[in-house]
């Protein structure tokens, strides 16, 4: 618990940092503190134990609890030492991993021709298409380029003063999909008004470490897949198929959003009336939407696995039913998990029903041996 405590802290400091130190000095507290718990640990056994059994002879039992107080004391102070050591070096390492994987000055502002792999769904406005992407390396890449980037392809030429046009054909843009440009990059940078959505911070929280506008025609090469783009696919041809049915639909945006989280189909006025009626967090998937499901899957699975007979007795007599229902129930959270797009609410979510899966199965075991 201690150690817990300490990286709990050790993440909270680096987050107040003004400057970032070496990530290394972290590691170094948490090595030398884990020699002296080792020492301590080791020490308890032997030493502490013989001179605690010298002052007992001596007729001092006062230094005795006392001895037996610090102890524990230090022992705590070395574990919140530790995790806080550990924590600081890990989120020092981080942070400055993503900053220096930023867009170099020598290349801001000019045209950069690039291989990149798209790496989410695409928003369609209307006229132009935006993504993320990943620069792939290659025999032409620089090597001042970041390696995740926001793709802004305008699909309307020409400039517009007072309403500009919508275009007619838009690309299929597919994540895996891996495409040639010619690409303006820049440096994230938006307006921060008191208040206001902070883009810039938005885009630095998600990895998106340039900002790129499509110049000329791209050219599809083909598709390579990664586990996240897969995932990623997945949910767009899901979505293809569901906006076939549903776009004509007055609600059908909202069904989408429901289902797999894309809320770009979701209109300003369905956003104020969310707003004005307070529920806004209903549209996007939660914890309790992910355990929900979970549950209805684990419930479902529980009653016709007690109505299963295996060889002229219920299966229930046989074995616990419940841990098959609950890993159903896990892999039913992981599968909407993945279909919400696997971001920080879902993870944490199918954490912690898998956490409480294992604790369950690991109290069955200790009951079983007992």
């Amino acid at each position: 618990m201690w150690g817990g405590i300490g990286f709990l802290l050790g993440i909270a400091c680096a987050q107040h940092l003004v400057s970032l130190p070496a990530w290394w000095l972290g590691s170094i507290l948490a090595l030398c503190l884990g020699g002296v718990q080792y020492l301590l640990a080791k020490s308890s056994r032997g030493v502490i134990q013989r001179r605690l059994a010298a002052l007992r002879v001596e007729g001092s039992p006062h230094r005795h609890k006392s001895g037996q107080k610090i102890k524990p004391f230090i022992s705590r102070l070395v574990l919140l030492g530790i995790g806080f050591g550990v924590a600081l070096s890990y989120a020092v390492y981080q942070a400055q991993s993503r900053l220096d994987d930023s867009l170099q000055t020598l290349y801001a502002n000019k045209i950069s021709h690039v291989q990149l792999r798209v790496s989410s769904i695409a928003l369609y406005h209307d006229n132009a298409v935006q993504f993320d992407a990943e620069i792939l390396p290659t025999s032409s890449t620089k090597s001042g380029l970041p390696h995740s980037i926001c793709v802004f392809w305008s699909l309307v030429s020409g400039f517009h003063l007072y309403q500009t046009p919508k275009a007619k054909n838009f690309p299929d843009i597919r994540p895996g999909q891996v495409w040639e440009m010619s690409l303006l990059l820049k440096n994230p940078n938006t307006l921060i008004n008191p208040g206001g959505f902070d883009n810039e911070q938005f885009l630095f929280r998600e990895n998106i470490r340039a900002v790129g506008t499509v110049k000329n025609t791209p050219h599809l090469i083909g598709e390579k897949h990664t586990w996240y783009t897969y995932i990623q696919a997945w949910r767009h041809d899901l979505r293809q198929h569901m906006q076939h049915y549903l776009k004509d639909k007055r609600y059908g945006a909202i069904l989408i959003a429901l289902l797999m989280g894309d809320q770009q189909g979701i209109t300003q006025e369905d956003w104020q009336l969310f707003n004005r009626t307070g529920m806004t967090h209903l549209v996007s998937i939660s914890g309790s939407h992910i355990t929900m499901l979970s549950g209805l899957a684990m419930a479902l699975c529980l009653w016709c696995l007690k109505r299963v007979h295996w060889r002229t007795h219920y299966l229930a007599d046989r074995v616990d039913v419940t841990l098959l229902a609950g890993m159903v129930g896990v892999m039913v959270a992981l599968g909407y998990c993945l279909l919400a797009g696997w971001g920080v609410p879902a993870q944490r979510t199918f954490l912690m029903l898998l956490g409480a899966y294992l604790c369950t199965c690991f109290r069955y075991t200790m009951t079983y041996r007992s």
